[in-house]
């Protein structure tokens, strides 16, 4: 890592913090000093993992909250408020990943990856800025994928396009906010070992498929991507807004 306590004093809200990349971000950040709140709609793998950064000595506390709901994350930031006054960095990574063909996609389920996985970041990156904004600025990592950037696999029309929008709602975040001191990049995980990445790892013609694309030749770990993270959130990164980093073993890179 960069060294100890390189986020002390900084508050991080990280949703979809219940397991997976969400998980291993809530735990790297708060090793690194942040004091974490941690959202998911999963309440008791959530509490579970607050417990053990608790017991590590570190600072974290579970919010239960809906990314997808305007008037949670109200209730959330109300709370947030109360207790420190401020955020200084948020990871929007809560989502979903199924896929569906097109041809016999139904709205309903298009709908809801969008609303889960791009409203989701809309939301939070809308109604965070005014603690933000308090705190003299602040970083914003969105978490998007390789398929926010190709759509190669069958059936992400859905994934592919709220991830895609993530992208380039990093973009116009960082373009509109950075007077404010407030940074925005989106980090793009390729194949990872993680409970939403299970369908593609169990099956094996699907495994065989994506790790045979990945130049590592493996997926990745979690905290692979958390590392990451934590340099966008804190002042390592400092000239880096409006990015896009890709932390997917070399699948993007032919």
């Amino acid at each position: 890592m960069l060294g100890e306590n390189f986020l002390a004093g900084k508050v991080a809200v990280i949703t979809g913090a219940a397991q997976g990349l969400g998980a291993a971000c809530s735990k790297v950040l708060a090793e690194a000093g942040a004091q974490v709140i941690a959202t998911d709609v999963n309440e008791d793998l959530g509490k579970r993992l607050t417990a053990e950064v608790s017991r590590s000595g570190y600072y974290a506390k579970y919010c239960r909250h809906d990314v997808s709901n305007e008037d949670e994350w109200t209730i959330l930031l109300k709370d947030i408020d109360a207790s420190f006054g401020k955020v200084d960095i948020l990871v929007n990574n809560a989502a979903i990943m199924e896929f569906e063909p097109l041809e016999t996609m139904e709205s309903a389920f298009f709908d809801r990856v969008i609303s889960i996985n791009l409203r989701g970041t809309f939301l939070g990156c809308k109604m965070i800025l005014p603690l933000m904004k308090r705190a003299g600025g602040g970083s914003i990592i969105n978490i998007s994928s390789n398929a926010g950037v190709v759509a190669n696999m069958e059936g992400q029309a859905a994934y592919a396009a709220s991830k895609g929008g993530i992208r380039l709602l990093t973009k116009a975040v960082a373009h509109d906010y950075v007077r404010f001191n407030i940074r925005a990049n989106s980090v793009h995980p390729g194949t990872m070992s993680t409970p939403r990445a299970a369908a593609v790892l169990e099956d094996p013609s699907l495994r065989s498929w994506a790790i045979g694309r990945t130049l590592m030749a493996r997926p990745g770990e979690p905290s692979e991507v958390a590392n990451v993270v934590a340099f966008l959130a804190s002042d390592y990164s400092s000239y880096m807004t409006g990015s896009e980093v890709m932390v997917d073993g070399g699948y993007l890179a032919c």
